[in-house]
């Protein structure tokens, strides 16, 4: 007998093992471009996933351009996340 896997089905089981409590940090308004920075227009939002060291190394390339705005930033390991947004933050 297959077990076959669905959707539904693993979306439930990475609930159950913890998968599922990867929940996006979402930045605050000055992240969005006040304070002077590029006209929303101008700019390329980005959003990162996985921001462990290779991700926080390539957020780090992207921070240093102006026209480039991190609106949030996602992680499974929950200090992975909170280091990445300390690094847009600031």
């Amino acid at each position: 007998m297959v077990n076959k896997l669905n959707r539904r089905g693993f979306l439930k089981g990475t609930a159950m093992t913890g998968l599922g409590a990867m929940f996006p940090y979402v930045l605050p308004g000055s992240a969005i471009g006040k304070n002077g920075m590029v006209a929303p227009s101008n700019r390329i939002v980005m959003g990162a996933i996985g921001v462990g060291s290779m991700g926080q190394g390539d957020l780090n390339g992207f921070l240093n351009k102006q026209e480039v705005q991190f609106v949030a930033v996602c992680d499974v390991d929950t200090s992975h996340a909170a280091q990445a947004k300390k690094m847009v933050d600031d």
